[in-house]
């Protein structure tokens, strides 16, 4: 996905839950900081005070038949670059990554208005899908690979920090992510130590246990996969008819 495509869905998802709690996570959102790893989706949360569907509701009826539920209540974003990107929504608590938006998101010079997650809460979310990831997914080896590199560009841009609240970051003190992590990546303890987050303990006790969710993406139809060219298709949903907002 081209800069100027991803800045086209993140405005029409920003048109949809302006006025919701939503916070833009992923590949997206590290690009937007001047990543330099390709993505062909945008990965979003909702939070408290919005559901998913609902979400989808107010997505599908504000963006005038840009964003498009297809088959198996997925949502697609159709690009005016002539292709379809997916859009992967959930629920911050379905995950087990609850988020406050005067906390936890910010914005960079070139994303005026989307609600971006900060570093810390992307870091947090990238320990997230590392570690939840399932080795019979689909290109696995290659997506826990792109989730470090992620992890790596997150912990460069906290490099001389020492304000940031270790409680914020339950999935990175975890025994399934910290000791494997550290082990494979021999950058880990310096850029750790850089952002005031190294720790010596390899044990740790987290008051919980790995969702059975995965990172793994849903979007297995051929139809929703990044930058398959648009087509008219009887499946896809029509542009729902304008309503006020509370009209739903």
């Amino acid at each position: 996905m081209s800069p100027a495509t991803r800045r086209e869905f993140l405005q029409a998802v920003h048109k949809g839950l302006h006025d919701v709690p939503y916070v833009v996570i992923g590949g997206s959102a590290l690009a937007e900081y001047g990543s330099g790893r390709e993505t062909g989706d945008v990965d979003v949360l909702v939070g408290s005070g919005c559901s998913k569907r609902s979400a989808e509701s107010l997505l599908i009826k504000r963006t005038e038949g840009r964003l498009v539920r297809v088959g198996h209540g997925k949502i697609i974003f159709r690009a005016s670059d002539g292709n379809i990107y997916p859009l992967d929504l959930s629920e911050d608590h379905e995950v087990d990554l609850n988020f406050e938006q005067a906390r936890d998101t910010a914005s960079s010079k070139n994303s005026p208005g989307y609600k971006l997650a900060n570093f810390v809460f992307l870091l947090n979310s990238k320990a997230h899908a590392w570690q939840t990831r399932v080795p019979f997914e689909p290109k696995f080896h290659e997506k826990r690979r792109n989730d470090a590199q992620d992890i790596i560009f997150c912990l460069e841009r906290l490099s001389g920090r020492r304000d940031i609240d270790r409680a914020e970051l339950s999935w990175v003190y975890t025994d399934e992510f910290w000791n494997q992590f550290v082990e494979g990546n021999p950058r880990a303890r310096q850029l750790f130590t850089a952002a005031g987050l190294w720790t010596d303990e390899t044990v740790f006790v987290t008051g919980r246990t790995i969702s059975a969710r995965s990172s793994l993406s849903s979007f297995a139809s051929p139809w929703t996969q990044p930058g398959t060219p648009a087509r008219q298709d009887s499946n896809l949903s029509q542009p729902a008819r304008r309503k006020s907002v509370g009209d739903a």
